[in-house]
């Protein structure tokens, strides 16, 4: 069971550090993407049209609707920055697994558990030796006691005389 939970609690760290990962990538793409926006409009703004081009931009040519959509991407990307700005910090699952890792807790979990398997293996098979063998032998012994009186008692009824059968009248 404790190695059911141990099992349970590494999928779990390896899920909220994927997780966490995830997050701190998005994090740092919108701070990429910000930064882009705001050379590609400082570029628009000193007149240098073929500069600092946004690929994903519908508009790529300095007019006031790729300023416009341009802004709009940035104040998203600004609010998302604010909404999501402890997912670049947040490592809850890394630093943990890297206690575990710095005070070699794995490998003393994972050998915890090879020796509760062992320990159990080992003493089913004493009590299975010494406890089970012994009381399926009682058992059979008991069974073939009672098959042998039955076969005793059986045969001291066909041994006995039969009795004489009463005549048989008709009327």
């Amino acid at each position: 069971m404790i190695l059911a939970l141990f099992m349970m609690g590494i999928g779990y760290l390896s899920f909220k550090g994927k997780e966490e990962s995830q997050q701190a990538i998005a994090y740092t793409r919108s701070v990429s993407t910000v930064l882009h926006i705001q050379d590609r409009l400082d570029a628009i703004q000193a007149g240098r049209l073929n500069d600092a081009i946004v690929t994903w931009s519908p508009f790529q040519d300095g007019s006031d609707t790729e300023k416009a959509f341009l802004r709009k991407a940035l104040q998203s990307n600004k609010e998302y920055l604010a909404h999501h700005q402890g997912d670049a910090e947040r490592h809850d699952a890394w630093t943990f697994w890297q206690i575990l890792d710095a005070t070699h807790s794995i490998i003393f979990i994972l050998v915890l558990g090879g020796v509760g398997i062992f320990c159990f293996m080992y003493g089913f098979r004493r009590w299975y030796q010494r406890v089970q063998r012994v009381s399926d032998a009682i058992l059979l012994s008991k069974q073939i006691f009672q098959e042998m009186t039955n076969q005793k008692l059986k045969c001291e009824l066909e041994a006995l005389p039969t009795p004489p059968q009463p005549p048989h009248t008709t009327l």
